[in-house]
């Protein structure tokens, strides 16, 4: 049985944003827990050991040199051994890249991969996802997780083969609706095929 998370991260996603947009920390209590967000400061570099490029204060945009528009922002060269082999598997160098690089290889690379998984064989827990999806029905959606086995990983593997029809629902939004999904008659027939 897993513990309930302290807050949820919705919550915590519109606390960065405030952070963020005013440079003001923000802080709740759960549970007798303070959780605190704060936007990043060039002093919490000696704290994380990244590396990264500083831009200058509001106060030095009247400056003819510097623009926000058209300075081009590095990414922190992460410690983390792990970060570094993806950001060497899909290309990335963050001494020379900057954010839209990142997010343009990211999406690339996810890209390649979803078109990799038609031609190969379905794992354990697509052929279980497809068996509850087929006691439901053809068409008909239900939530995400209410289908044991089918988190996202599961379903953009069983999207990526033409089994489900997904509407994705908007995390950053209160009251937002859950990812629904759909068993497709493609899906139904690998099915039963198995």
């Amino acid at each position: 049985m897993t513990k309930k998370a302290l807050i949820k991260s919705v919550e915590l996603l519109r606390m960065a944003k405030i952070a963020k947009e005013f440079g003001v920390c923000v802080e709740t209590e759960q549970d007798g827990v303070i959780i605190r967000v704060r936007p990043f400061h060039p002093s919490d570099q000696s704290s994380s050991g990244a590396q990264e490029v500083v831009s200058p204060s509001p106060d030095d945009w009247d400056t003819p040199s510097w623009s926000p528009s058209t300075e081009r922002r590095s990414v922190a060269v992460p410690d983390d051994p792990d970060i570094k082999r993806y950001y060497q598997r899909i290309g990335f160098d963050p001494k020379t890249m900057d954010q839209s690089d990142l997010t343009r290889l990211v999406a690339k690379s996810e890209d390649e991969w979803k078109a990799s998984i038609p031609g190969t064989p379905l794992i354990k827990r697509e052929m279980s996802a497809l068996a509850k999806l087929a006691e439901i029905g053809v068409g008909v959606y239900v939530r995400g997780y209410d289908v044991k086995g089918c988190g996202e990983e599961t379903q953009d593997r069983l999207e990526a083969r033409g089994f489900i029809d997904r509407i994705q629902g908007d995390p950053t939004k209160s009251g937002a609706l859950p990812n629904k999904i759909c068993l497709l008659q493609q899906g139904l027939d690998a099915f039963r095929a198995l």
